[in-house]
Protein backbone atom coordinates (compact mmCIF):
# COMPACT_ATOMS: atom_id res chain seq x y z
CA UNK A 1 0.00 0.00 0.00
CA UNK A 2 1.35 3.40 -0.98
CA UNK A 3 -0.92 5.80 0.89
CA UNK A 4 -2.06 4.05 4.09
CA UNK A 5 -0.73 1.45 6.53
CA UNK A 6 -3.89 -0.63 6.78
CA UNK A 7 -7.34 -0.80 5.20
CA UNK A 8 -10.24 -2.09 7.28
CA UNK A 9 -13.45 -3.32 5.62
CA UNK A 10 -16.84 -3.23 7.29
CA UNK A 11 -20.00 -4.85 5.93
CA UNK A 12 -22.98 -2.61 6.69
CA UNK A 13 -26.01 -3.73 4.66
CA UNK A 14 -28.54 -1.21 6.00
CA UNK A 15 -28.52 2.16 4.21
CA UNK A 16 -29.36 4.11 7.37
CA UNK A 17 -26.51 2.49 9.30
CA UNK A 18 -24.11 3.22 6.43
CA UNK A 19 -24.91 6.92 6.66
CA UNK A 20 -24.49 6.96 10.42
CA UNK A 21 -21.15 5.17 10.17
CA UNK A 22 -19.88 7.76 7.69
CA UNK A 23 -21.16 10.72 9.71
CA UNK A 24 -19.63 9.47 12.97
CA UNK A 25 -16.26 8.67 11.39
CA UNK A 26 -16.62 4.94 11.89
CA UNK A 27 -15.87 4.59 8.16
CA UNK A 28 -14.21 7.00 5.75
CA UNK A 29 -15.73 5.93 2.44
CA UNK A 30 -18.82 4.07 1.21
CA UNK A 31 -19.28 2.79 -2.32
CA UNK A 32 -22.68 1.96 -3.81
CA UNK A 33 -24.70 4.21 -1.53
CA UNK A 34 -28.33 4.61 -2.57
CA UNK A 35 -29.56 7.79 -4.22
CA UNK A 36 -31.86 8.55 -1.29
CA UNK A 37 -29.08 8.10 1.27
CA UNK A 38 -26.73 10.32 -0.73
CA UNK A 39 -29.04 13.34 -0.43
CA UNK A 40 -28.07 14.00 3.19
CA UNK A 41 -24.41 14.40 2.17
CA UNK A 42 -24.77 16.48 -1.01
CA UNK A 43 -24.84 19.87 0.76
CA UNK A 44 -22.45 18.91 3.54
CA UNK A 45 -18.99 20.43 3.01
CA UNK A 46 -17.41 17.75 5.19
CA UNK A 47 -18.17 15.06 2.62
CA UNK A 48 -17.55 14.53 -1.06
CA UNK A 49 -20.14 12.83 -3.26
CA UNK A 50 -18.90 11.25 -6.48
CA UNK A 51 -21.22 9.77 -9.10
CA UNK A 52 -20.75 7.87 -12.32
CA UNK A 53 -23.24 6.21 -14.64
CA UNK A 54 -23.45 2.55 -13.66
CA UNK A 55 -23.08 -0.34 -16.07
CA UNK A 56 -26.25 -2.14 -14.96
CA UNK A 57 -29.03 -1.46 -17.44
CA UNK A 58 -32.64 -2.33 -16.61
CA UNK A 59 -33.77 -4.21 -19.71
CA UNK A 60 -36.76 -6.15 -20.97
CA UNK A 61 -35.62 -9.32 -22.71
CA UNK A 62 -38.33 -10.65 -25.02
CA UNK A 63 -39.28 -14.28 -25.46
CA UNK A 64 -39.17 -14.52 -29.25
CA UNK A 65 -39.79 -18.25 -29.28
CA UNK A 66 -42.88 -19.49 -31.13
CA UNK A 67 -44.38 -20.40 -27.73
CA UNK A 68 -44.93 -16.68 -27.00
CA UNK A 69 -47.03 -13.94 -28.59
CA UNK A 70 -43.81 -11.92 -28.46
CA UNK A 71 -42.53 -14.07 -31.32
CA UNK A 72 -44.24 -11.42 -33.48
CA UNK A 73 -41.88 -8.47 -33.87
CA UNK A 74 -44.88 -6.13 -34.07
CA UNK A 75 -45.92 -7.11 -30.55
CA UNK A 76 -42.39 -6.49 -29.28
CA UNK A 77 -42.20 -3.13 -31.03
CA UNK A 78 -45.61 -2.15 -29.66
CA UNK A 79 -44.37 -2.83 -26.13
CA UNK A 80 -41.29 -0.70 -26.73
CA UNK A 81 -43.37 2.19 -28.06
CA UNK A 82 -45.71 1.96 -25.08
CA UNK A 83 -42.97 2.56 -22.49
CA UNK A 84 -41.54 5.95 -21.58
CA UNK A 85 -38.10 4.98 -20.30
CA UNK A 86 -37.40 8.45 -18.87
CA UNK A 87 -40.56 8.22 -16.75
CA UNK A 88 -39.65 4.66 -15.75
CA UNK A 89 -36.25 5.87 -14.57
CA UNK A 90 -37.84 8.71 -12.60
CA UNK A 91 -40.31 6.31 -11.00
CA UNK A 92 -37.72 3.76 -9.91
CA UNK A 93 -34.63 5.90 -9.28
CA UNK A 94 -36.18 9.29 -8.54
CA UNK A 95 -34.09 10.82 -11.32
CA UNK A 96 -30.75 9.33 -10.22
CA UNK A 97 -29.94 7.79 -13.58
CA UNK A 98 -30.17 8.14 -17.35
CA UNK A 99 -32.63 6.79 -19.89
CA UNK A 100 -31.26 4.24 -22.35
CA UNK A 101 -30.85 4.82 -26.08
CA UNK A 102 -29.81 1.27 -27.07
CA UNK A 103 -29.47 -2.27 -25.75
CA UNK A 104 -26.72 -1.47 -23.24
CA UNK A 105 -25.22 1.92 -22.47
CA UNK A 106 -22.21 4.12 -23.08
CA UNK A 107 -20.09 2.64 -20.28
CA UNK A 108 -18.78 0.26 -22.96
CA UNK A 109 -15.86 1.90 -24.69
CA UNK A 110 -17.07 1.26 -28.23
CA UNK A 111 -20.46 2.93 -27.77
CA UNK A 112 -20.85 6.53 -28.87
CA UNK A 113 -23.27 8.95 -27.25
CA UNK A 114 -23.81 10.30 -30.78
CA UNK A 115 -26.13 7.31 -31.22
CA UNK A 116 -28.53 8.99 -28.80
CA UNK A 117 -30.52 10.73 -31.53
CA UNK A 118 -34.01 10.35 -30.09
CA UNK A 119 -35.05 7.47 -32.37
CA UNK A 120 -34.89 4.70 -29.75
CA UNK A 121 -38.59 3.92 -29.44
CA UNK A 122 -39.93 7.28 -28.23
CA UNK A 123 -43.24 6.71 -26.49
CA UNK A 124 -46.05 6.62 -29.07
CA UNK A 125 -49.23 4.93 -27.82
CA UNK A 126 -51.09 5.34 -31.11
CA UNK A 127 -48.27 3.63 -33.01
CA UNK A 128 -48.17 0.87 -30.39
CA UNK A 129 -51.90 0.22 -30.76
CA UNK A 130 -51.61 0.16 -34.55
CA UNK A 131 -48.82 -2.41 -34.37
CA UNK A 132 -50.94 -4.61 -32.10
CA UNK A 133 -53.83 -4.31 -34.54
CA UNK A 134 -51.58 -5.37 -37.43
CA UNK A 135 -50.46 -8.35 -35.36
CA UNK A 136 -54.07 -9.42 -34.82
CA UNK A 137 -54.44 -8.17 -31.25
CA UNK A 138 -56.77 -5.24 -31.74
CA UNK A 139 -58.73 -6.33 -28.67
CA UNK A 140 -55.60 -6.73 -26.59
CA UNK A 141 -53.83 -9.71 -25.05
CA UNK A 142 -52.33 -10.96 -21.81
CA UNK A 143 -48.58 -11.42 -21.35
CA UNK A 144 -46.50 -12.86 -18.52
CA UNK A 145 -43.71 -10.70 -17.12
CA UNK A 146 -40.96 -12.60 -15.28
CA UNK A 147 -38.80 -10.68 -12.82
CA UNK A 148 -36.79 -10.97 -9.64
CA UNK A 149 -37.85 -10.21 -6.07
CA UNK A 150 -36.89 -6.84 -4.65
CA UNK A 151 -38.40 -3.41 -4.12
CA UNK A 152 -36.99 -1.78 -7.26
CA UNK A 153 -37.94 -4.84 -9.33
CA UNK A 154 -41.50 -4.62 -8.03
CA UNK A 155 -41.62 -0.90 -8.76
CA UNK A 156 -40.41 -1.36 -12.32
CA UNK A 157 -42.72 -4.32 -13.00
CA UNK A 158 -45.70 -2.26 -11.89
CA UNK A 159 -44.60 0.69 -14.03
CA UNK A 160 -44.35 -1.59 -17.08
CA UNK A 161 -47.78 -2.98 -16.17
CA UNK A 162 -49.21 0.54 -16.16
CA UNK A 163 -47.68 1.50 -19.52
CA UNK A 164 -48.82 -1.67 -21.28
CA UNK A 165 -52.32 -1.39 -19.86
CA UNK A 166 -52.69 1.83 -21.87
CA UNK A 167 -52.43 -0.10 -25.14
CA UNK A 168 -54.63 -3.00 -24.12
CA UNK A 169 -51.98 -5.44 -22.90
CA UNK A 170 -52.73 -7.04 -19.56
CA UNK A 171 -49.62 -8.12 -17.67
CA UNK A 172 -49.35 -11.01 -15.26
CA UNK A 173 -46.33 -10.32 -13.05
CA UNK A 174 -44.33 -13.41 -12.04
CA UNK A 175 -41.82 -12.47 -9.35
CA UNK A 176 -39.37 -15.07 -8.01
CA UNK A 177 -36.05 -15.45 -6.27
CA UNK A 178 -33.03 -15.43 -8.57
CA UNK A 179 -32.58 -19.22 -8.61
CA UNK A 180 -36.11 -19.78 -9.88
CA UNK A 181 -35.86 -17.00 -12.46
CA UNK A 182 -32.70 -18.61 -13.83
CA UNK A 183 -34.64 -21.87 -14.20
CA UNK A 184 -37.77 -20.41 -15.76
CA UNK A 185 -35.96 -18.14 -18.20
CA UNK A 186 -34.86 -21.18 -20.22
CA UNK A 187 -38.39 -22.57 -20.35
CA UNK A 188 -39.93 -20.46 -23.10
CA UNK A 189 -43.44 -21.67 -22.31
CA UNK A 190 -43.51 -19.93 -18.91
CA UNK A 191 -43.08 -16.24 -19.74
CA UNK A 192 -43.23 -13.60 -22.49
CA UNK A 193 -40.98 -10.87 -21.10
CA UNK A 194 -38.15 -10.86 -18.56
CA UNK A 195 -36.83 -7.82 -16.74
CA UNK A 196 -33.08 -8.19 -16.48
CA UNK A 197 -30.30 -5.97 -15.21
CA UNK A 198 -27.76 -6.07 -18.01
CA UNK A 199 -24.12 -5.44 -17.22
CA UNK A 200 -22.89 -3.21 -20.06
CA UNK A 201 -19.30 -2.65 -19.01
CA UNK A 202 -16.18 -4.01 -20.60
CA UNK A 203 -14.03 -3.12 -23.55
CA UNK A 204 -16.59 -4.18 -26.15
CA UNK A 205 -20.38 -3.94 -26.00
CA UNK A 206 -20.38 -6.83 -28.47
CA UNK A 207 -19.13 -9.10 -25.68
CA UNK A 208 -22.28 -8.35 -23.73
CA UNK A 209 -24.48 -8.85 -26.78
CA UNK A 210 -22.89 -12.23 -27.38
CA UNK A 211 -23.77 -13.40 -23.89
CA UNK A 212 -27.49 -12.90 -24.44
CA UNK A 213 -28.04 -13.05 -28.19
CA UNK A 214 -25.61 -15.66 -29.48
CA UNK A 215 -27.01 -19.11 -30.23
CA UNK A 216 -23.74 -20.61 -28.97
CA UNK A 217 -24.15 -19.57 -25.33
CA UNK A 218 -26.51 -22.43 -24.42
CA UNK A 219 -26.40 -26.08 -25.39
CA UNK A 220 -29.84 -26.03 -27.03
CA UNK A 221 -28.65 -23.65 -29.76
CA UNK A 222 -31.14 -20.95 -28.77
CA UNK A 223 -30.19 -17.52 -27.53
CA UNK A 224 -31.63 -15.69 -24.53
CA UNK A 225 -34.72 -14.83 -26.59
CA UNK A 226 -35.35 -18.46 -27.49
CA UNK A 227 -34.31 -18.25 -31.13
CA UNK A 228 -31.26 -18.57 -33.37
CA UNK A 229 -30.64 -15.60 -35.66
CA UNK A 230 -27.86 -16.46 -38.10
CA UNK A 231 -27.76 -12.95 -39.58
CA UNK A 232 -27.29 -11.42 -36.15
CA UNK A 233 -24.64 -14.02 -35.35
CA UNK A 234 -22.67 -13.06 -38.46
CA UNK A 235 -22.97 -9.35 -37.71
CA UNK A 236 -21.73 -9.85 -34.15
CA UNK A 237 -18.79 -11.92 -35.41
CA UNK A 238 -17.81 -9.08 -37.75
CA UNK A 239 -18.17 -6.41 -35.08
CA UNK A 240 -16.17 -8.41 -32.56
CA UNK A 241 -13.27 -9.32 -34.85
CA UNK A 242 -10.29 -7.06 -34.11
CA UNK A 243 -9.82 -6.42 -37.84
CA UNK A 244 -13.40 -5.30 -38.43
CA UNK A 245 -14.30 -3.86 -35.03
CA UNK A 246 -15.35 -0.42 -36.26
CA UNK A 247 -17.97 1.99 -34.99
CA UNK A 248 -19.93 1.42 -38.21
CA UNK A 249 -20.09 -2.34 -37.68
CA UNK A 250 -20.91 -2.07 -33.98
CA UNK A 251 -23.64 0.47 -34.69
CA UNK A 252 -25.05 -1.86 -37.38
CA UNK A 253 -25.48 -4.60 -34.77
CA UNK A 254 -27.10 -2.16 -32.35
CA UNK A 255 -29.55 -1.00 -35.04
CA UNK A 256 -30.38 -4.60 -35.96
CA UNK A 257 -31.14 -5.49 -32.34
CA UNK A 258 -33.26 -2.35 -31.96
CA UNK A 259 -35.18 -2.89 -35.22
CA UNK A 260 -36.00 -6.47 -34.26
CA UNK A 261 -36.78 -5.47 -30.68
CA UNK A 262 -35.08 -8.50 -29.20
CA UNK A 263 -34.45 -6.45 -26.06
CA UNK A 264 -35.51 -3.06 -24.77
CA UNK A 265 -33.19 -1.27 -22.36
CA UNK A 266 -34.91 1.32 -20.19
CA UNK A 267 -32.38 3.03 -17.94
CA UNK A 268 -29.19 2.87 -15.88
CA UNK A 269 -28.66 4.25 -12.40
CA UNK A 270 -25.78 6.30 -11.08
CA UNK A 271 -23.22 4.64 -8.83
CA UNK A 272 -22.53 6.84 -5.80
CA UNK A 273 -19.41 6.93 -3.67
CA UNK A 274 -19.34 9.17 -0.60
CA UNK A 275 -16.25 9.89 1.49
CA UNK A 276 -14.79 12.37 3.97
CA UNK A 277 -11.73 14.54 3.32
CA UNK A 278 -9.33 11.85 4.56
CA UNK A 279 -9.94 10.16 1.20
CA UNK A 280 -8.96 12.50 -1.60
CA UNK A 281 -10.54 10.62 -4.50
CA UNK A 282 -12.14 7.25 -5.13
CA UNK A 283 -10.88 4.78 -7.71
CA UNK A 284 -13.23 2.19 -9.25
CA UNK A 285 -12.76 -0.83 -11.50
CA UNK A 286 -14.85 -1.63 -14.58
CA UNK A 287 -17.60 -3.09 -12.39
CA UNK A 288 -17.58 0.03 -10.19
CA UNK A 289 -16.10 -1.69 -7.16
CA UNK A 290 -13.61 0.31 -5.11
CA UNK A 291 -9.91 -0.32 -5.68
CA UNK A 292 -8.88 0.40 -2.07
CA UNK A 293 -5.15 0.94 -2.56
CA UNK A 294 -5.81 3.55 -5.23
CA UNK A 295 -8.11 5.76 -3.13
Amino acid sequence: LQNVKTIEFQIIPEAAQQSIALETGEVDIINGMSANAVKRFEDNSEFIVESVLGNNVKTIMFNCNEASACSDVRVRQAICYAIDNESAMQGVLDGAGEAAFMFGNETSTDVSTDWNDGTYYPQDLDKAKELLKEAGYENGLTLKLLTYTGESESDLANIVYSFLDKIGIKVEILQYEEALVRTYRRDFTTFDMLIEQRNAAGTYIVTNWYEKLSKTTWDDGLNYCGIADDELESMMDTAYDVNTHTEKNVKAVSDYINDNAYAYSMFSGYNFTVHNDIVKESCLDLDYWLIPGCC
